[in-house]
């Protein structure tokens, strides 16, 4: 399975656990600009982040989805404008980055402040919230603002 596909299951499969667990997962789309000039184009601008997850008892997250086949995720892959959104958005929110490590199907959340930090995601160093069909939702909402924001000491092979 490619990245795409990796990640679209990713959201396909967040989506229908948030759903069943009582969360109302919002999902931001890209939009479309069109100049103001004549002739008239248009262009993709991507999304800040992927989701606005809610429910009535635990708040408010702002969560960028990712997905890396390896044990660690290279931070160069996250656009600088996504860091500085959700590191703004996490001083009052959960805010951050959920990374699926498909080698051995787990879901850790980062912030973005330790993704400026760190030249590489390592699973150890995020808050671990459980395999892909089974993630504990409510522990991101709980402590996600309490997960590390120090810089990785470097991820084991």
């Amino acid at each position: 399975m490619g990245p795409q596909q990796s990640g679209k299951q990713f959201e396909v499969l967040f989506d229908k656990l948030a759903l069943m667990r009582g969360f109302y997962p919002i999902r931001i789309p890209n939009g479309f600009q069109i100049t103001q000039q004549f002739p008239l184009k248009g262009f993709l601008i991507k999304s800040p982040f992927d989701y606005i997850l809610e429910h009535n008892d635990h708040g408010i997250a702002f969560l960028d989805l990712k997905t890396i086949a390896t044990k660690k995720f290279p931070t160069a892959l996250i656009k600088p404008h996504q860091i500085k959104i959700l590191d703004r958005l996490g001083s009052k929110n959960v805010a951050g980055f959920l990374v699926w490590y498909r080698k051995v199907d787990l879901v850790v959340f980062f912030t973005a402040k330790h993704a400026s930090l760190s030249a590489n995601l390592c699973m150890a160093d995020g808050l671990a919230i459980g395999k892909l069909h089974d993630m504990d939702l409510v522990k991101l909402m709980i402590s996600g603002n309490k997960s590390p924001d120090n810089k990785s000491s470097g991820c084991p092979d």
